[in-house]
């Protein structure tokens, strides 16, 4: 006879015998999370509230497809007009009075206050480990709250083979989780204080090898010297996937290294923002001259050249004939592969 359990932790009872026959079906977080497709399904087919890609995609990113964040901005955005909408997804973050509201009345209430703190002290670290966390605490035992934290399953994920340079376990708190303790922590220690809290964990992140994850917390402290440093020796590698901490650099910044400017258009692209991701690209060929770099953002711009014009004069590559696919006969341009 079939059996259905739900819970937010995993059973107490030992699941390896079913699994090994094949009896089990399990469904975790990360087959609830919505991807990108089925945002853009449940805003057009359930809440006949489309958006468009960029918003999507940024939606996407800062909620991490969790179905709870996604229900709160609805309900924050319903009935109001599309610019409004924008707006909403642009601001979203730590500070959306709903998202702090259930955060606070449904998920933080039910840690005791030594885990909550625990929380608090070390959301300024991107990867957490049981050594990282012990460096920055000044103490013991951080490995093992980690652990815990991830088998409540407490928005708190160990990384696929992410282990750490001691062999320990890698962990990252979900974005959504971590927006709202940085709003704590700089409610509790002020904004001065906290950006010497990020830059210890930029520091830590850089003995321990981890260049992206420096780079943001010496932006997020504001310890513009250390980037440009850190950039000066890892530009090259940390363009290759950027995150969020592009979006964190000074204007002037960007606009002094090639590097970035190409950072920056991977980072437009990713979020749907075509015109920008081109610009950017543009800017980047400019200034990187006889670079190598001027090729690679010449190649990456023309992937994207067709999917900014209604009719496209030529075909050229997989990007054009999708391109053209779109908006021409479909039959044609196949037969033409």
């Amino acid at each position: 006879m079939p059996v259905l359990c739900a819970s937010r932790r995993p059973p107490s009872f030992p699941l390896s015998r079913l699994r090994l026959q094949g009896d089990l079906l399990e469904l975790g977080p990360d087959d609830l999370r919505f991807r990108p497709w089925e945002v853009e399904q449940l805003f057009r087919d359930v809440y006949d509230q489309s958006l468009p890609p960029a918003d999507l995609s940024t939606l996407t990113s800062r909620t991490e497809g969790w179905a709870a964040g996604l229900q709160l901005f609805h309900l924050a955005s319903k009935g109001k007009s599309a610019a409004e909408r924008h707006q909403l997804v642009a601001s979203l973050g730590p500070r959306t009075r709903l998202v702090r509201e259930y955060l606070a009345d449904n998920v933080l209430v039910e840690l005791p206050d030594d885990l909550r703190t625990f929380l608090v002290d070390t959301c300024v670290l991107s990867r957490l480990s049981g050594v990282l966390c012990d460096a920055l605490l000044e103490r013991d035992g951080s490995g093992g709250i980690l652990a815990d934290l991830e088998q409540r399953q407490f928005f708190t994920m160990a990384l696929d083979g992410g282990g750490s340079a001691d062999g320990e376990t890698t962990y990252r708190y979900h974005e959504v989780l971590r927006s709202h303790l940085e709003a704590a922590l700089v409610e509790q220690l002020g904004e001065v204080q906290a950006r010497h809290r990020y830059r210890v964990a930029g520091r830590l992140h850089e003995k321990a090898g981890e260049a992206v994850d420096a780079v943001r917390a010496y932006c997020r402290a504001e310890d513009w010297d250390a980037v440009a440093r850190l950039l000066g020796a890892e530009a090259e590698a940390l363009v290759v996937d950027p995150g969020a901490w592009v979006d964190a650099l000074p204007a002037a910044l960007v606009a002094e290294d090639p590097w970035l400017m190409l950072a920056s258009a991977r980072r437009a692209l990713a979020h749907g923002r075509l015109q920008a991701a081109a610009d950017a690209y543009a800017s980047a060929e400019q200034a990187f001259g006889a670079g190598r770099g001027a090729e690679t953002a010449r190649s990456e711009r023309a992937v994207i050249r067709p999917w900014l014009s209604t009719q496209p004069d030529r075909i050229e590559g997989w990007s054009g004939m999708l391109r053209a696919a779109t908006i021409r006969d479909p039959l044609t341009v196949a037969r033409r592969c």
